[in-house]
């Protein structure tokens, strides 16, 4: 380095050998690049500890080996997959740009989805009542021990989640009837199907939507049937969810009836607005929970030049 920027905060290009990604604490963003092998036999062992490190921006995979794509493409959670090609330069329209759950969520910049959340209005946060906050604070421990306890793979594996979730809203009251079917309905609109986009130098760019895993439905000022709206429309699009309100344990009861994958803790959620809904579980979307039909989904963009 030259003397000239001793004096200050640089760093030069280094090359650090680690086991794995489990010895990362945090992203790195710098002249920095973290060198780690494995054999090949422990791919899937890898992949799943890329997952739990829960960042998921970009990630790079150069092989010849079609079956080792697919598997890649099937089960590493990140928001850009680049194979056989550079991870530098998304073109908007070609590759939406965005990550998921530590590094950053919601529509992907440069894609289809992008403008639309323009058009949505901020999310309504009301404060706690006085009674609420001194009578129904849900339980941390227990809250933390729903989110960790439900798997929607199996449910997002369903292609009838739709129906199922029809009869379920066909037992509600008057008031929460509507406010279900119309978010089983919107939920419906949402086309799931992979996009090709354009790819400027002959690659393929496919981007595709997939559920976000487990939800936390807190409501509104509209109480239990409003969070059943959120709860609908997070379970039509294959999400598992959290019931989180005064009465959440008996209005989840015809639902987990159904096999639907629902758990529910009675009590407000205490939310600091200075940190994220998401520190309760790290792989969990920023933000507010979903009102919306857009944000219960989230997108993957992989760009294949392939090599054969």
């Amino acid at each position: 380095m030259p003397t000239s920027l001793t004096a200050g905060s640089f760093v030069t290009p280094t090359v650090f050998k680690v086991d794995g990604i489990g010895g990362l604490e945090r992203e790195v963003f710098g002249p920095v690049l973290h060198v780690a092998t494995y054999e090949a036999s422990d791919l899937e062992r890898v992949l799943e500890a890329i997952n739990a490190a829960g960042y998921g921006l970009t990630l790079g995979l150069h092989t010849r080996v079609d079956s080792r794509v697919q598997q890649v493409v099937d089960a590493a959670r990140v928001g850009n997959l680049y194979v056989n090609r550079n991870q530098i330069g998304a073109v908007v329209g070609s590759q939406p740009f965005g990550g998921e759950g530590l590094s950053g969520t919601g529509p992907k910049a440069g894609g289809p989805h992008y403008l639309d959340r323009f058009r949505l209005p901020p999310p309504s946060v009301p404060a706690p009542s006085a009674a609420a906050a001194t009578d129904t604070i849900a339980d941390p421990t227990e809250l933390n021990r729903a989110l960790s306890g439900l798997d929607p793979s199996a449910w997002a594996l369903r292609q009838d989640r739709a129906a199922v979730l029809r009869r379920v809203a066909a037992g509600l009251d008057a008031a929460a009837r509507p406010i279900a079917e119309a978010a089983i309905a919107t939920a419906e609109t949402v086309d799931l199907s992979a996009a090709d986009l354009p790819g400027p130098t002959g690659e393929s760019n496919r981007l595709t939507l997939h559920p976000r895993g487990v939800l936390l439905c807190l409501g509104d000022e509209g109480g239990s049937a409003a969070g059943l709206g959120q709860a609908f429309l997070a379970l039509t699009l294959g999400n598992a969810v959290v019931l989180a309100w005064p009465g959440a344990a008996a209005a989840s009861v015809p639902l987990r009836a159904a096999g639907v994958p629902v758990t529910a803790v009675d009590g407000q959620v205490a939310l600091p607005r200075s940190r994220p809904a998401g520190r309760f579980r790290p792989w969990w979307p920023r933000g507010r929970p979903p009102a919306s039909a857009a944000c219960t989904a989230r997108s993957r963009t992989a760009a294949a030049r392939w090599c054969r």
